[in-house]
């Protein structure tokens, strides 16, 4: 992990390192494990992880043949032949107490605390070790409370009757001020390295109004930006987290994150050719009747599904067919701070056709709308370490709202970075297609935005302008209904039939949004096959879609609202272009659009209230 020096000497990036990074990792197998076995393993792992990591856990003793099914294998492989990380494998089945026994040496002064492991006494248990100096192992059951007494520890806390609430006041001196932990009880066999090795409070969203607040306020008055692990309600959690300056980690299945997170990681930039072919497919460029496709999957901010399933599952990454046709994948930028090794191994597997996406919203998940001005430069800085580490030069923005984008939206909502080439920006309401492929364009180096904050478009037309994409529709669900933002595949590709094959306008380009949850790589193959069949269509990476669009269009004529959402009465629906033309929306629409849009293409600036 490479640190980020702020003001003051204080790292920007919110994410703790070891004092010592990974060289040698004790394997442990979780088959045949209790949850309660393994949140003690995980208290230990996140203890000596401030050291230097030296557990980690893998689903089966046969880990070493499983790397195409479980993704930790595919990652402790990698940590071995391509990091020189020795792995020890003689404890894979051993007892916990074994295990424990292995670091006796390291837990002088240790001691344990109780807890039940499926109940808000489990959050206690963990704030209370997180803010240990000393080793506090935690034991949800009288076996393993035995077992930690034999081996010479104490019980220093029951914890059982206690909640979070009775043990923070006096944890907080002693806790991180930027990381927090949002985790349920009944996954609290997840997550808990990490959040003893960080010293970071851990509780469930709905654990106590009054802790909550605490941590989000200890966090705020830190004065840098935080970052929540774990997972609550969404569109709550992230909002409210973001006005305390913190961003968020969907990570309440993630394990193993003290170790991917400390590993010595020599990490290519996105300049670098050898990550990753930088010069976007242009097929067919020159032939101006076509229309322009290109695919994005979304959720890749979710690192609990990133560094887990998707890696391996047929559905997505995993997909015997990826590769065949161009494909974006949505990649949190914080991945290069909390698992920078897994994002070198991504990058060794991109095919031609793949491209990694950033965001949404950047180094975290955060709704531009509700995130602290006074962080916007320091979040900006680390999105834009975070994508070049990882080669991304396209960047991913979800609105908390369904207003379209206002300058602070783009520029304070981080997609003014080095090396952007484009924005992608979702409404977050109607499948993140709430705008039905609306456009705009910033003119770099204008009095709309600063030229040393500006969207750089490395591969735009000459204007310099760069564009700011939405979805057209997202392939969601299986409605069938064409006028419908979210469809299914065959809605889908009649929809695209219908389409104008035409580069000189803006209807003659899709992006469109592909949901994880709902749809498959192969759907997207489908699609492809279908448009390529019928001719006329050209299927591409997100980058090359932008730079298409910068190249064909970004010459025209764009018209600014003289007064955005101002309302739809003459005088503030009023639009003025660079050609001299003055013009009004109708008059039952707002001229909503702060940023330029096309002349002419009013789906990008007029709408209806």
């Amino acid at each position: 992990m490479i640190p980020i020096p702020g003001n003051s000497g204080v790292e920007l990036a919110p994410y703790p390192s070891s004092r010592n990074v990974a060289t040698g990792l004790v394997a442990i197998a979780d088959a045949e494990r209790s949850h309660d076995e393994l949140l003690l393993l995980d208290s230990l792992a996140g203890f000596v992880a401030r050291d230097s990591p030296q557990l980690y856990r893998v689903s089966n003793v046969t880990w070493r043949n499983d790397s195409s099914s479980d993704s930790y294998a595919a990652w402790l492989l990698d940590l071995e032949s391509t990091h020189d990380v020795a792995v020890d494998e003689t404890m894979l089945t051993a007892p916990a107490d074994n295990i424990v026994a292995l670091f006796l040496d390291q837990l002088v002064g240790g001691a344990y605390v109780t807890c039940n492991a499926t109940n808000g006494s489990v959050s206690a248990a963990l704030t209370l070790a997180a803010a240990s100096d000393t080793a506090l192992l935690i034991a949800s059951n009288d076996n393993l409370a035995a077992s930690l007494s034999a081996l010479g520890l104490k019980l220093a806390v029951d914890a059982t009757p206690l909640t979070i609430d009775d043990v923070l006041t006096d944890a907080l001196p002693n806790l991180s001020n930027r990381v927090i932990m949002f985790q349920e009880p009944v996954n609290s066999d997840l997550l808990g390295d990490y959040s003893i090795f960080a010293r970071a409070a851990s509780m469930s969203w709905s654990g106590g109004d009054a802790s909550r607040a605490t941590l989000m306020s200890h966090a705020y008055a830190s004065g840098s930006v935080g970052a929540a692990f774990g997972w609550g309600p969404e569109n709550d959690y992230v909002s409210i987290l973001n006005s305390y300056g913190m961003m968020v980690h969907a990570s309440d299945f993630n394990k193993n994150l003290a170790a991917l997170a400390n590993v010595a990681v020599e990490s290519k930039a996105a300049t670098d050719s050898s990550v990753h072919d930088a010069t976007p497919r242009r097929d067919n460029n020159n032939n101006s009747a076509v229309h322009t496709v290109a695919f994005v999957m979304t959720d890749g901010d979710n690192l609990q599904w990133t560094l887990g399933p998707w890696s391996t599952s047929e559905t997505w990454f995993g997909s015997p067919q990826r590769g065949k046709v161009p494909m974006g994948w949505t990649w949190s930028a914080g991945s290069s701070f909390v698992a920078p090794s897994v994002v070198g191994a991504v990058q060794a597997r991109l095919s031609a056709n793949d491209e990694l996406v950033s965001g949404p919203s950047g180094a975290g998940y955060v709704y531009p709308s509700t995130w602290p001005t006074s962080l916007k430069d320091d979040f900006i800085t680390l999105a834009s370490h975070g994508d070049n580490v990882a080669a991304m030069r396209v960047v991913n923005v979800l609105a908390g709202d369904e207003a379209g984008p206002q300058l602070e939206h783009i520029e304070g909502a981080f997609a003014a970075q080095k090396d952007c080439d484009a924005v992608l920006y979702y409404s977050y309401g109607s499948g993140y297609s709430g705008f039905y492929g609306a456009l705009w364009f910033n003119a770099t180096g204008t009095s709309t935005m600063s030229s040393s904050s500006s969207i750089v478009n490395k591969q735009g037309g000459a204007s310099g302008k760069a564009a700011v994409l939405s979805g057209r529709r997202s392939l969601w669900g299986n409605d069938t209904d064409t006028s419908s933002p979210m469809l299914g595949v065959d809605a889908m590709i009649e929809l695209l039939l219908s389409l104008p094959q035409n580069a000189s306008s803006p209807d003659g380009y899709s992006l469109i949004p592909v949901m994880a949850w709902t749809h498959s790589y192969a759907d997207v193959v489908t699609i492809a096959d279908a448009l390529a069949a019928a001719g006329g269509f050209d299927v591409v990476l997100p980058s090359e879609l932008a730079r298409r669009i910068n190249e064909n269009l970004g010459d025209s004529p764009t018209c600014t609202c003289s007064t955005p959402n101002a309302g739809a009465t003459a005088g503030q629906n009023k639009y003025v272009c660079t050609d001299g033309t003055v013009g009004f929306c109708s008059a039952s629409d707002t001229c909503y659009a702060a940023l330029p849009f096309l002349k002419g293409d009013w789906n990008s600036g007029c709408r209806a209230e």
